[in-house]
């Protein structure tokens, strides 16, 4: 049940507990959203399959030196929108993208 390998970075459920370092122009951003519901037999079934629906805010966890600089103003910790068709590395939760890619910063508050 949503085991970590080298494949998957955290797990189904939500969590991460690796220190993702991000390099160069890279952001790690932790997904605010579940893309999925559980059934209790244990499949995970897709709350859409709308592309234009995949979502796209999270929390940035690191930035590179580079993405620190492009991003001047946004910290760690800030919640942000990003364009998820252009992610390096997508694994529940987490995603890498460049900061180029980071849209803008967002209330963190729930709509």
């Amino acid at each position: 049940m949503g085991k970590t390998n080298e494949l998957n970075i955290g797990k189904s459920e939500g969590e991460c507990n690796l220190n993702i370092e991000a390099i160069g122009n890279k952001v790690v951003i932790e997904k605010c959203e579940v893309y999925h519901e559980r059934q209790s037999v244990g499949i995970y079934i897709p709350t859409t399959s709308d592309i234009n629906q995949r979502m796209t805010r999270g929390v940035i966890k690191s930035m590179g030196k580079e993405a620190a600089r492009d991003l001047n103003g946004l910290k760690v910790g800030d919640t942000v929108l990003y364009d998820h068709l252009a992610a390096f590395r997508d694994t529940h939760p987490i995603v890498v993208v460049l900061s180029e890619n980071v849209i803008c910063k967002v209330d963190s508050e729930e709509d």
